[in-house]
């Protein structure tokens, strides 16, 4: 922001006035070094390749595209895989899914950087799974009490609560379903699987 005084008109000089340019100097040579401290790297850091800000924007972009393919993986076929498995083969397979994605409409990336930073990719890929499966799991803190009817809601008490909960739990009860015509549970079918 720029502070153009031959737009603002001043009837004499006063003190006043001037103090205020004299803060506003102040104020906007405060922002400009804060902004340089805050983007400023320190004496001898090198840039972490396993960071998403490691890597030019064009290349940003790919990479949060292929955490997209992850995420939709996380949600749909294994919410937790292991780190060397997604490492190996899921989160390596969305990079060269969203590379190819790129190609196909006709974008491009800087060059230098894939095959040479291939596994640190897959690591920024894999390490956002962390957010989404604390979204996920926040998500299920929520619903699971009221599928249950776990929840201090309609009418519940804390004994009757606790008296289902134990309920649930003997005999893990909790991983049954609903009873069908003939009597009979499907194991895992609880519908607040």
């Amino acid at each position: 922001m720029v502070y153009d005084k031959s737009k603002h008109t001043r009837t004499g000089n006063s003190p006043l006035a001037d103090d205020i340019d004299d803060q506003y100097k102040d104020l906007e040579s405060d922002i400009d070094i804060g902004r340089k401290c805050r983007n400023a790297k320190k004496k001898g850091d090198v840039a972490n390749p396993t960071t998403l800000s490691f890597f030019p924007h064009l290349w940003g972009k790919l990479l949060n595209y292929a955490k997209a393919n992850f995420r939709l993986y996380l949600a749909i076929s294994v919410p937790f895989p292991t780190k060397e498995d997604a490492l190996s083969s899921v989160c390596s397979e969305s990079i060269t899914e969203a590379i190819v994605h790129w190609q196909d409409q006709k974008r491009q990336v800087e060059k230098g950087y894939y095959p040479k930073y291939k596994r640190e990719m897959a690591i920024v890929v894999y390490n956002d799974a962390a957010t989404f499966q604390s979204q996920i799991k926040q998500v299920a803190l929520a619903i699971i009490p009221l599928k249950y009817g776990l929840a201090l809601l309609q009418g519940n008490t804390i004994a009757s609560v606790k008296m289902k909960a134990s309920g649930l739990l003997k005999k893990t009860n909790f991983l049954c379903g609903d009873r069908d015509a003939e009597g009979r549970t499907s194991n895992f079918a609880n519908n607040a699987h």
